[in-house]
């Protein structure tokens, strides 16, 4: 019988979880009751989904849909152009076409922000700095599996 092979990243998944549940519990006195279990479990899910999520979706697009395109040609800074790139990959990845027009107006209100209001650039970095010097875990539980292209 074949010796189940189980990827390096699962097993470092598997212990991050373990550990933080341990922490929670403790933080807790022994009780359990995470976020995610308050606002994806039960009755709380329906209205999670029908009542703030697909409203937000709709007013995002919609709002940020009227920010003028920017573009390679257009914005001057040099990380906007940085964002470019990654917004390109990221649609290269990216395989909901049910939240493709979310992911669009995100970008393109992201991108619009960041070359043209410095207050919102300077905290937009200042956040990466700051996940830079912590101990950051990317893909918690591993890459993507869902609408994804590529699983690394």
């Amino acid at each position: 019988m074949a010796k189940l092979q189980i990827p390096v990243w699962e097993l470092t998944v598997a212990r991050w979880a373990e550990e933080q549940f341990e922490n929670a519990r403790n933080r807790r006195g022994g009780q359990w009751n995470p976020y995610v279990h308050k606002v994806l479990r039960g009755a709380m899910r329906d209205y999670i989904i029908k009542k703030v999520k697909k409203p937000l979706m709709k007013a995002i697009i919609t709002l940020a849909n009227r920010y003028p395109e920017p573009t390679r040609e257009n914005c001057l800074h040099p990380n906007a152009q940085i964002l470019f790139d990654i917004r390109d990959k990221f649609f290269e990845l990216e395989n909901n076409p049910g939240r493709k027009a979310l992911f669009e107006a995100i970008w393109r209100m992201f991108i619009a922000e960041y070359e043209h209001d410095g207050y919102y650039r300077f905290r937009f970095d200042w956040i990466l700095k700051e996940i830079n010097k912590r101990n950051w875990l990317p893909d918690p539980k591993g890459p993507p599996r869902h609408c994804w292209k590529e699983i690394e």
